[in-house]
């Protein structure tokens, strides 16, 4: 091909043609020019690839990360829905010294209001991903922003509210401390006749326990949820994504459920004791399976906040952002017969109508 242009040039100059040499030459370099830009581009969009390919294989680790910090954040929830069940007995005074002499466990009944159940949340993989540098997609931008919010907003304030529950179940310890009795039982758990007064009989247990609702069962409960919701709506985002990109990763999706496994909390329930001290003889909530997923309906002052409910187990269940803990209660035959919503001292029995 060279020698093919030199016999053209050479005969341009030889027959005196120097504009159309000239034209000749500058169209050259200007095909040179262009099959040089070609070559960067190509060896940058290759370059690009690779970087939103190694984007996608560190956000495969980022997925198996959220999976676990969700399931960890439920676990807890699930054990902080245990604890409110006791501490809501202790604030409406329902526990007797026959409920503590009976309990085999008296450390679970007893040690509420001194301790609390952390709530580590891992995400070394999510710092290894935002340390990738490089060109993204405008997906790619959309899910670290997502993560972002995550790991810094809502993780920051989790990290705050434990540090506040560590801090009140301290507290209330060193209310518990000045007794005789106190090593004992914390050490063992073994049944103590002045203990067991204390715990039926003395306010100051009542207050740490009311003291530790509120920071423990509502306000870190609630900035767990926080995490755990937000957490979830991203990791499906991510799934969907890597789905879509044929990414290699989890072969199915988490935190799915079958609605019909959980058809006994469908129904209608209205309202029948309310620790609000207030009238409300037409608080009701529905109950509903929707589009493959169950919702929480309640009707308040002529509101209603509809919303998609988290089922636990055949008892329990949590709304999204519903601010409380969500119980069932069964008869003789195994029927639902009322729903319990509780949040720290505030208590709504609900019975079900249909």
């Amino acid at each position: 091909m060279i020698p093919f242009f030199r016999k053209i040039r050479y005969r341009l100059a030889k027959d005196n043609q120097f504009l159309k040499y000239s034209r000749y030459a500058i169209g050259e370099i200007v095909l040179v020019v262009i099959g040089i830009l070609i070559a960067l581009y190509i060896n940058n969009w290759n370059e690009q690839r690779k970087e939103r390919e190694k984007f996608d294989q560190a956000l495969v680790d980022v997925e198996r990360e959220i999976v676990s910090n969700i399931m960890r954040c439920r676990q807890v929830l699930e054990d902080f829905n245990d604890v409110d069940l006791v501490a809501n007995r202790v604030m409406y005074d329902e526990l007797t010294t026959e409920d503590y002499l009976k309990e085999d466990n008296i450390q679970a009944l007893s040690q509420i209001a001194i301790w609390y159940d952390a709530t580590p949340i891992q995400n070394e993989s999510y710092l290894n991903l935002k340390q990738l540098t490089g060109n993204r997609t405008r997906i790619q931008d959309s899910i670290l922003t997502e993560l972002s919010t995550l790991y810094t907003e809502e993780k920051r304030w989790m990290d705050v509210m434990a540090d506040e529950a560590h801090n009140q179940a301290v507290k209330n310890r060193n209310v518990y401390t000045q007794f005789d009795w106190y090593e004992d039982w914390w050490l063992t758990g073994r049944k103590n006749e002045e203990m067991i007064k204390f715990l039926v009989n003395d306010h100051r247990h009542k207050a740490a326990v009311i003291d530790y609702s509120a920071v423990v069962l509502e306000n870190l409960r609630r900035m767990i949820e926080n995490f755990e919701i937000h957490g979830l709506r991203t990791y499906r985002e991510i799934y969907e994504y890597l789905e879509k990109s044929k990414v290699d990763h989890s072969d199915s999706l988490y935190f799915e459920y079958n609605p019909d496994d959980f058809r006994h909390y469908v129904g209608t329930y209205i309202a029948y004791d309310n620790s609000r001290l207030v009238n409300t003889p037409g608080d009701s909530l529905v109950i509903s399976i929707e589009d493959d997923k169950l919702y929480y309906t309640p009707y308040f002052e002529g509101r209603n906040t509809k919303r998609e409910i988290i089922p636990v187990n055949k008892l329990y269940f949590r709304t999204e952002f519903g601010r409380g803990y969500y119980r069932l209660s069964f008869d003789e035959n195994n029927n639902v017969v009322e729903h319990i919503w509780s949040n720290g001292a505030q208590r709504i029995k609900h019975k079900k109508i249909r």
